[in-house]
Formats: structure tokens, sequence, C-alpha cells
């Protein structure tokens, strides 16, 4: 892995995703970008320039456009302590920053097709009114057009380099593609993943599908430590909990194909009590 990409918006999450970025720098990326979207609301309004305002109008655009100017000294700031924490921890990567104009979403996604990152990392949660919401308005998007893997970060817990992580499987031509840029995002830890099915019956085909898959990572020449299991389960998401606590398993990873299971998985009306247990970093690969 070369280089990862993290929005920003100096929320909780994005500065949780922000120190999953220097682990990862631990295990071999060179470079870590963080991007700001800025959109002043000043000059982003439809309409012709304001003329023949009065004081406190003028008072006013001059608050806006200072805070352009606070919110470039906080990524600056930013882009500083991490490259200090990453020099005192002994990472030989980068870190560089860059401030856009205009809609998060947009921009995301027009920079990270010039810039071509190997993983894109994101907060669940932005900052202000939209990001009580599971996943921000933001992160969603980006999951669901982006063209690399996005890796998104819960809040609350010093998330570090994970040594189990779950793979689900629905058995798709995309698996052994998914799986092969998983363990090269990992590639420099001694990461252990599981690749899991998860099944509501006791269906005999998945025992022999999965062997076809154990057969198809083998004969690509991935090596890794990695186990595979079918798994019967009438609840889905309680499935992924009970089979996380048991093997102390540190991040998800899923295919956008999987949209219901996602959807399920970060609904509000879940209980809290399963939140918590399941709130993990998700890695979402794109089967297109």
């Amino acid at each position: 892995m070369h280089k990862i990409l993290v929005p920003v918006d100096f929320s909780e999450a994005s500065v949780a995703a922000c120190r999953y970025a220097l682990a990862l720098m631990h295990q071999g990326a060179s470079e870590v970008m963080l991007i700001h979207c800025f959109t002043d609301l000043l000059v982003s309004a439809p309409g012709p320039p304001l003329t023949g305002v009065d004081p406190s109008q003028r008072i006013s655009e001059e608050i806006l456009h200072g805070n352009e100017e606070n919110t470039r000294h906080m990524l600056a700031d930013l882009e500083n302590n991490l490259a200090k924490t990453a020099i005192k921890a002994g990472y030989s990567g980068r870190i560089r920053s860059t401030f856009l104009w205009g809609p998060p979403h947009h921009q995301i996604l027009d920079f990270s097709t010039q810039y071509v990152p190997d993983i894109i990392i994101m907060g669940k949660r932005g900052a202000g009114g939209l990001g009580e919401a599971i996943f921000g308005s933001v992160t969603s998007k980006i999951i669901s057009d982006a063209r690399f893997p996005v890796l998104t970060m819960p809040t609350g817990e010093n998330w570090t380099r994970p040594e189990n992580v779950l793979y689900c499987t629905d058995f798709t031509s995309f698996d052994r593609e998914a799986m092969t840029k998983l363990v090269s995002i990992f590639k420099e830890s001694s990461v252990s993943i599981h690749c899991v099915h998860l099944s509501s019956v006791h269906d005999e085909s998945a025992g022999h599908k999965m062997q076809q898959l154990q057969n198809t990572v083998k004969n690509a020449g991935i090596e890794k430590n990695i186990t595979f299991q079918v798994i019967h389960e009438k609840n889905f998401e309680e499935g992924i909990d009970n089979y996380a606590s048991r093997q102390d398993i540190h991040l998800l990873a899923v295919l956008t194909h999987q949209r219901n299971f996602l959807e399920r998985l970060t609904n509000p009306s879940m209980t809290k009590k399963l939140m918590r247990k399941i709130d993990l970093p998700i890695l979402i690969f794109h089967d297109n």
C-alpha cells in the first residue's frame, strides 16, 4: 500500500480516521493525504455579488471569509501534529494536505480520481447536525460512488492496527480481487483474515462454495493467515456480532453489493447494545 486519502472535517470521527491512517503508515504506506473541503456560504450562495451592504453585512462577510483562513490554519496544524507523531514513532512515510473549495462529496470523488489512493479513510460521523446519522451523508455518498476501497471509522475508541479481520463473503466473482486488496492493505502486519459466509439455513452447497473459494485464493498465491468458515445464524447481524466477539475481530470487510447488510448494520433503529458491540471499523470494497 502506498497512498492513503483522509477527508477531514476536524470532527472526532475524522481525527480517529487520521490516527488509523498513521497506524497503517507503520505497515508501509508511503503517504497520507489529508483533504478538507471548504464551502463559504457567502461565496457559494446564488445571485449577484453583494453591493451596497451596510456595515453589519460587511462584518458578516469578513467573518465568513475569516472562517476560511481559520480552517486553513486548522488543516495545517493537523498536518504538522500528525507529521510530528509519525516522526516520533519512526514512520518513514510523509503527511501532506490539500485545501479544496466546494461540496465535499464531489470534491472528494474528483480528487480521489486524480490522486488514485489505495484506500480512503473516513469517519462515520461528521461535524454538525448531519453528523448525528450513523453514517454521515458525505461518507454514505463516497461509499456508493468512489472507485477505491473505503474504510469507515467509529468514534470514541483509540483504534490501532487490526490483528483479526472478518471478511464476509456471499461467493461472488469479486471475492478473489477483494481478498487480494485486503491482503495488500495489511501485508506488512501479522493480521489474520477470517473469511466467513453466514447463512440462516443449513445449505450444503455453501460448504462446497467455500472450498472452491479457498482453492481459488490458494491458486492465486495469496499468502496470508486466512481461515474459511460457514456459519449458520438465524439473524445476520447477531451472527456478525457473535463471531466478532468470539474471535476478537478488529475490522469488518464487506462488498458494496451487500448494500442491504450495510443498511441494516448502520440503521439507527437497532438497539444501542448491539450497535456498541458491532461498532467496528468497516472496510468496503466495490464489486465493479
